[in-house]
């Protein structure tokens, strides 16, 4: 299939099918993940990444790519979110964090083994096979994942729960006493709550438009400052290495400091430092473009900025919303975030389109304003660092005057102790777990 020279424009449309895909994906599976369960959700969606991803390799015109590349970026969506909510929904208040943003760290990994791959193997279709057939350890994995405890106990699913709380303790070398489950409340005869409800609270609303915003710009210009690598001059291959390479100390970073400064202070200087190196690329493209490299040191700072928000956004973003709608909520965030996605090829392929000698400054340009001004929005949102996470949309709404002391009052947690854990119920309880 011939997608170059006057079909250029074709690829940028096949882009933008599998950001659609994951716009419906989001929206849909994951509301879908807080009616019918995590692990189901997950399921589906692995069985139907596989499909697509395999099946992509044999397609025979665009019209059908476009088709499968849709369908694979519903599949991407639903494994996306919903393995993140199960993850920090299962871990305790101290590795909530690590693991909200070592989801990320595989993302940063898959770029830049993409960058080796398409190195070393020229013709699309192989590629798309080399990078597909993996994905069949994903039902093997699945076997290992349970469903989320958090979940089960909103829904009332006592027994369930009982069951996974036993075999992650079984796990972990621990016995449960069962006088402990007797100590919690679980919800009885449970109706699942529309995700518009947090629309019925003027604190929930502007903070979620906030979320919202910062989701489609953060992916907007994070997938716009690799597409638009190519733009950049010198090798395409060496640039996408770089720009996915400086996630990995963005990462390391995030773990270091998001609990010691916060979630927001980080996020909000990440954004408006990421926004600031783009629209400062544009003097060397301007000034000193015989030396390329500085555009490129520019922009893969930039990118190193990018991704840490990326990653902190998905923590703040688990840690805002209640339980009762979390998935849905962080699915509709995600779809904010595809829109951004479908909006970014466009724009990195702007410089290639438009009849200016400013051409290449346009992708940069539109990517730092976005994100300075997000950055600014986002400075409105409360503090989520040492707060536990909210069940329903009261807690939700008092999240921010409850004093960062105060845990979940409920529900069964996890301290980490040593090699060993430890399972409490958490009252009135400093948060130093």
């Amino acid at each position: 299939m011939d997608l170059v020279c006057d079909k250029q424009f074709a690829s940028t449309h096949a882009q933008m099918s599998v950001m659609g895909g994951f716009l419906a994906g989001a929206f849909i599976l994951g509301s879908l993940s807080d009616i019918i369960g995590r692990r189901k959700i997950l399921l589906i969606s692995y069985l139907l990444n596989i499909c697509t991803s395999i099946g992509t390799t044999w397609v025979p015109e665009f019209i059908s790519l476009t088709v499968i590349r849709f369908a694979q970026g519903i599949a991407c969506a639903g494994i996306i979110t919903t393995a993140f909510v199960i993850g920090i929904e299962i871990v305790g208040p101290t590795y909530r964090k690590i693991t909200g943003i070592l989801f990320e760290f595989f993302f940063a990994f898959g770029f830049v083994l993409l960058a080796g791959l398409a190195y070393l193997i020229r013709d699309w279709e192989y590629l798309e096979l080399a990078v597909s057939l993996p994905s069949i350890t994903y039902i093997i994995i699945w076997l290992y994942i349970p469903e989320s405890p958090r979940w089960l106990q909103s829904q009332g699913e006592r027994e369930r729960f009982e069951d996974v709380m036993r075999k992650i303790a079984e796990g972990n070398g621990v016995e449960v006493s069962p006088k402990l489950f007797d100590s919690l409340e679980f919800r009885e005869n449970v109706k699942s709550v529309p995700l518009w409800i947090i629309f019925t609270s003027k604190k929930l609303t502007i903070q979620s438009l906030i979320i919202f915003l910062n989701w489609f710009v953060v992916s907007m210009v994070y997938y716009g400052l690799s597409l638009n690598s190519v733009n950049l001059g010198g090798n395409i291959f060496l640039n996408f290495f770089f720009i996915g390479l400086a996630e990995f100390p963005a990462y390391f970073l995030c773990i270091l400091i998001i609990d010691k400064v916060g979630r927001k202070p980080v996020y909000c200087t990440s954004m408006i430092l990421g926004g600031i190196s783009c629209v400062s690329s544009l003097v060397t493209m301007m000034y000193l473009k015989e030396y390329v490299g500085f555009t490129i040191a520019l922009t893969t700072f930039g990118k190193f900025n990018l991704a840490a928000s990326f990653a902190v956004i998905y923590v703040i973003s688990g840690e805002l919303f209640p339980t009762v709608i979390r998935n849905g909520a962080v699915g509709t965030s995600s779809c904010f975030a595809r829109i951004g996605g479908m909006v970014a090829p466009y724009v990195a392929e702007a410089s290639n389109v438009l009849a200016s000698p400013y051409n290449q400054l346009v992708p940069s340009l539109c990517f730092g304003i976005s994100a300075i001004i997000a950055g600014c929005f986002a400075l409105i949102l409360p503090e989520t660092l040492n707060r536990h996470l909210p069940d329903d949309i009261a807690e939700a709404e008092n999240q921010e005057s409850e004093g960062s002391s105060i845990l979940d009052k409920r529900t069964l947690s996890l301290s980490e102790q040593g090699n060993h854990v430890q399972y409490t119920e958490l009252k009135t309880f400093d948060n130093k777990v």
